[in-house]
């Protein structure tokens, strides 16, 4: 059993399971209607369902960091602990090694006896020479770290984010008021989804004129409603989107999805230098 044990066992079991929905979530134009695989809402529920996917992993990911919260000293000998377990069966590089160390003795806690024996294992774990990224890993590292630091260092981008997030909505209902004036929409028969989008839309534009109001006054306090007007868009507005057009709404997906970036990297940045010096900061330990 010891070769299905460990973290890249579980990711490579995540990476086949991933392919073997991504293989039957294609297909479920045909099995939630006899019109076949162009079933109008197919292209929505694929999408909900991805919405879902993402938001079941936030909640994980939410409810690790409270955990660590709740019970760091519990946490982090559990996490040494699965390090020390994976590191019996393939080894541990030297910074996978120091990287458990760290956690053990950088919480501010007084060390427990469990664990002084988590890191006596650790050392005593054989060690595995680290794997040489290939080139291009590096080169996408710097790439995100120069995009990071351009978007959060830019103040445009959020007067940027603020017209699209306006512009996107407002395009919408007026799209739709003009179809319905030339009698575009007499064959429609998505009612549903467009009722869903108008809402949305308009859920979004109230927002989003909120954000740009707000933004002459105070910057940081209109970077949250702009962010949720984006949201309602990206969460509930682009399911009805992709009901109606089908995967034509993949180029209005991407330009939200590029603004809520820009305006979270806003927002990471002012958050960064709102936390006190030294707040929140591990303190090195003697061990």
């Amino acid at each position: 059993m010891a070769p299905w044990s460990g973290v890249a066992s579980r990711q490579r079991g995540a990476v086949v399971g991933g392919i073997g929905f991504g293989l039957f979530i294609d297909e479920v134009g045909k099995l939630v209607s006899v019109d076949g695989y162009f079933y109008r809402p197919a292209a929505g529920i694929i999408y909900l369902t991805f919405v879902a996917l993402t938001g079941l992993a936030w909640w994980a990911t939410r409810r690790e960091r409270t955990d660590r919260e709740e019970a760091p000293v519990a946490t982090r000998s559990a996490l040494a602990a699965e390090t020390a377990l994976n590191g019996i069966l393939r080894g541990l590089t030297p910074q996978e090694r120091d990287e458990a160390l760290r956690r053990l003795r950088d919480t501010g806690a007084p060390a427990t006896e469990l664990d002084t024996a988590l890191a006596a294992l650790l050392e005593a774990v054989p060690e595995r020479p680290a794997r040489d990224l290939h080139p291009h890993h590096h080169a996408a590292r710097r790439a995100r770290a120069w995009l990071m630091a351009r978007v959060s260092g830019d103040r445009r981008f959020v007067r940027i984010a603020a017209w699209g997030a306006t512009l996107q909505a407002a395009l919408l209902l007026i799209a739709v008021a003009a179809d319905g004036l030339t009698g575009n929409l007499a064959d429609e028969t998505q009612w549903t989804a467009i009722a869903g989008a108008l809402a949305c839309s308009l859920a979004s534009l109230v927002l989003a004129v909120r954000g740009t109001a707000l933004l002459r006054r105070d910057g940081n306090a209109a970077l949250r409603p702009l962010r949720a007007a984006l949201l309602v868009d990206l969460l509930l507005g682009q399911a009805f989107k992709f009901t109606i057009n089908q995967f034509s709404a993949v180029v209005g997906w991407l330009i939200s999805l590029a603004l809520l970036y820009a305006l979270s990297a806003q927002l990471g940045r002012r958050q960064v230098r709102r936390t006190p010096a030294g707040h929140g900061m591990p303190q090195r330990g003697t061990g």
